[in-house]
Protein backbone atom coordinates (compact mmCIF):
# COMPACT_ATOMS: atom_id res chain seq x y z
CA UNK A 1 0.00 0.00 0.00
CA UNK A 2 1.23 3.40 -0.91
CA UNK A 3 1.92 6.17 1.86
CA UNK A 4 -0.47 8.44 0.23
CA UNK A 5 -3.33 5.52 0.35
CA UNK A 6 -2.55 5.01 4.04
CA UNK A 7 -2.12 8.44 4.87
CA UNK A 8 -5.35 9.04 3.27
CA UNK A 9 -7.62 6.02 5.49
CA UNK A 10 -5.69 7.68 8.17
CA UNK A 11 -7.01 11.05 7.95
CA UNK A 12 -10.16 9.54 7.18
CA UNK A 13 -10.34 7.07 10.27
CA UNK A 14 -8.92 9.87 12.66
CA UNK A 15 -11.83 12.06 11.58
CA UNK A 16 -14.74 9.92 11.31
CA UNK A 17 -13.30 7.89 14.60
CA UNK A 18 -10.78 10.20 16.52
CA UNK A 19 -12.70 9.77 19.83
CA UNK A 20 -12.86 6.36 19.64
CA UNK A 21 -9.07 6.30 19.11
CA UNK A 22 -8.82 4.54 22.95
CA UNK A 23 -11.87 3.03 22.63
CA UNK A 24 -11.92 -0.67 22.11
CA UNK A 25 -13.45 -0.87 18.33
CA UNK A 26 -13.16 -3.65 15.88
CA UNK A 27 -12.01 -3.31 12.36
CA UNK A 28 -12.94 -5.29 9.64
CA UNK A 29 -10.38 -4.73 6.48
CA UNK A 30 -12.14 -6.49 3.36
CA UNK A 31 -9.37 -7.18 0.63
CA UNK A 32 -6.63 -7.23 3.39
CA UNK A 33 -4.30 -9.37 0.95
CA UNK A 34 -1.02 -8.25 1.67
CA UNK A 35 0.14 -7.36 -2.27
CA UNK A 36 1.92 -4.29 -0.88
CA UNK A 37 1.01 -3.21 2.86
CA UNK A 38 -1.90 -3.02 4.89
CA UNK A 39 -4.03 -1.29 6.74
CA UNK A 40 -2.36 -2.99 9.91
CA UNK A 41 0.05 -0.95 10.96
CA UNK A 42 -2.51 2.42 11.26
CA UNK A 43 -4.72 0.91 13.76
CA UNK A 44 -4.79 2.10 17.05
CA UNK A 45 -3.68 -0.44 20.02
CA UNK A 46 -7.22 -0.69 21.44
CA UNK A 47 -8.62 -1.80 18.65
CA UNK A 48 -9.11 -5.39 17.16
CA UNK A 49 -7.91 -5.65 13.61
CA UNK A 50 -9.40 -8.73 11.46
CA UNK A 51 -8.08 -9.17 7.68
CA UNK A 52 -10.20 -10.81 4.98
CA UNK A 53 -9.72 -11.83 1.92
CA UNK A 54 -11.06 -14.34 -0.64
CA UNK A 55 -7.54 -16.27 -0.29
CA UNK A 56 -5.57 -17.19 2.70
CA UNK A 57 -2.13 -15.58 2.52
CA UNK A 58 -0.47 -13.26 4.17
CA UNK A 59 -2.70 -10.28 6.59
CA UNK A 60 -6.05 -13.04 6.13
CA UNK A 61 -7.54 -13.61 9.38
CA UNK A 62 -10.42 -14.59 7.82
CA UNK A 63 -11.03 -16.65 4.58
CA UNK A 64 -13.86 -14.97 3.21
CA UNK A 65 -16.65 -17.74 1.81
CA UNK A 66 -17.17 -16.23 -1.48
CA UNK A 67 -16.38 -13.16 -2.82
CA UNK A 68 -20.18 -11.92 -1.68
CA UNK A 69 -20.18 -13.53 1.44
CA UNK A 70 -17.39 -12.55 4.18
CA UNK A 71 -19.02 -14.59 7.00
CA UNK A 72 -22.19 -15.90 8.37
CA UNK A 73 -22.39 -13.54 11.56
CA UNK A 74 -23.05 -9.79 10.79
CA UNK A 75 -23.33 -6.82 12.35
CA UNK A 76 -20.37 -7.28 14.71
CA UNK A 77 -17.80 -4.67 12.84
CA UNK A 78 -17.54 -0.97 14.32
CA UNK A 79 -15.57 -0.20 10.84
CA UNK A 80 -15.33 -2.15 7.84
CA UNK A 81 -12.41 -0.74 5.35
CA UNK A 82 -11.85 -1.73 1.96
CA UNK A 83 -9.05 -0.11 0.17
CA UNK A 84 -7.88 -0.89 -3.75
CA UNK A 85 -10.32 -3.11 -3.86
CA UNK A 86 -13.05 -3.04 -5.33
CA UNK A 87 -11.70 -2.63 -8.77
CA UNK A 88 -10.80 -6.45 -8.38
CA UNK A 89 -14.71 -7.24 -7.74
CA UNK A 90 -16.58 -8.59 -10.42
CA UNK A 91 -19.65 -7.19 -8.91
CA UNK A 92 -18.90 -4.41 -6.24
CA UNK A 93 -23.01 -4.37 -6.13
CA UNK A 94 -23.05 -6.75 -4.33
CA UNK A 95 -19.89 -6.87 -2.04
CA UNK A 96 -20.79 -3.63 -0.88
CA UNK A 97 -23.95 -4.58 1.07
CA UNK A 98 -22.12 -6.96 2.59
CA UNK A 99 -19.91 -5.27 3.99
CA UNK A 100 -22.79 -2.66 5.11
CA UNK A 101 -24.14 -5.98 6.76
CA UNK A 102 -20.73 -6.71 8.63
CA UNK A 103 -21.62 -3.20 10.64
CA UNK A 104 -23.03 -3.05 14.15
CA UNK A 105 -25.48 0.30 14.13
CA UNK A 106 -24.05 3.31 13.80
CA UNK A 107 -20.61 1.78 12.13
CA UNK A 108 -18.89 2.74 9.56
CA UNK A 109 -17.55 1.92 6.17
CA UNK A 110 -14.18 3.80 4.60
CA UNK A 111 -13.72 2.81 0.71
CA UNK A 112 -10.75 3.87 -1.21
CA UNK A 113 -10.83 2.65 -4.67
CA UNK A 114 -9.16 4.25 -7.99
CA UNK A 115 -10.57 6.30 -10.54
CA UNK A 116 -7.99 6.81 -12.75
CA UNK A 117 -5.31 3.86 -12.39
CA UNK A 118 -3.14 1.53 -14.86
CA UNK A 119 -4.54 -1.95 -15.24
CA UNK A 120 -3.08 -4.01 -12.40
CA UNK A 121 -4.93 -7.82 -12.24
CA UNK A 122 -4.98 -9.05 -9.00
CA UNK A 123 -5.95 -11.18 -10.08
CA UNK A 124 -8.32 -9.26 -12.83
CA UNK A 125 -8.96 -5.98 -12.82
CA UNK A 126 -12.23 -4.71 -13.72
CA UNK A 127 -13.88 -1.50 -12.83
CA UNK A 128 -13.08 2.13 -11.86
CA UNK A 129 -15.69 4.10 -10.05
CA UNK A 130 -15.88 7.83 -9.59
CA UNK A 131 -17.66 9.75 -6.75
CA UNK A 132 -21.24 9.21 -8.06
CA UNK A 133 -20.87 5.90 -8.63
CA UNK A 134 -19.88 5.37 -4.98
CA UNK A 135 -22.45 7.15 -3.77
CA UNK A 136 -24.70 5.23 -5.41
CA UNK A 137 -23.18 1.54 -3.95
CA UNK A 138 -23.60 3.18 -0.79
CA UNK A 139 -27.39 4.00 -1.35
CA UNK A 140 -28.32 0.92 -2.68
CA UNK A 141 -26.58 -0.93 0.38
CA UNK A 142 -29.10 0.89 2.77
CA UNK A 143 -25.47 3.21 4.14
CA UNK A 144 -26.08 7.31 4.58
CA UNK A 145 -23.21 8.95 2.81
CA UNK A 146 -21.32 10.74 4.94
CA UNK A 147 -18.59 11.99 2.62
CA UNK A 148 -17.48 10.52 -0.72
CA UNK A 149 -14.28 12.64 -2.99
CA UNK A 150 -11.65 12.34 -4.92
CA UNK A 151 -7.70 12.50 -4.05
CA UNK A 152 -4.99 11.40 -5.93
CA UNK A 153 -6.52 9.46 -8.70
CA UNK A 154 -8.47 7.85 -5.96
CA UNK A 155 -12.29 8.06 -5.14
CA UNK A 156 -12.32 8.06 -1.38
CA UNK A 157 -16.05 7.53 0.45
CA UNK A 158 -16.82 7.07 4.34
CA UNK A 159 -20.87 5.48 4.74
CA UNK A 160 -22.75 4.80 7.73
CA UNK A 161 -25.06 1.94 9.10
CA UNK A 162 -28.49 2.69 9.99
Amino acid sequence: MDALRLQEMGMLLNKHLGPLFGEPLVVLDVGAYDVNGTHRPAMPQAWTYIGSDVRPGPNVDIVQASPYLIQDEGGIFDAVLCSATLEHVARPWRLVPEMARMLCPQGYLFVGVPWRWERHDHPADYWRILCGGLGILFEDAGLDTVEVYDKNDFTWGVARAR
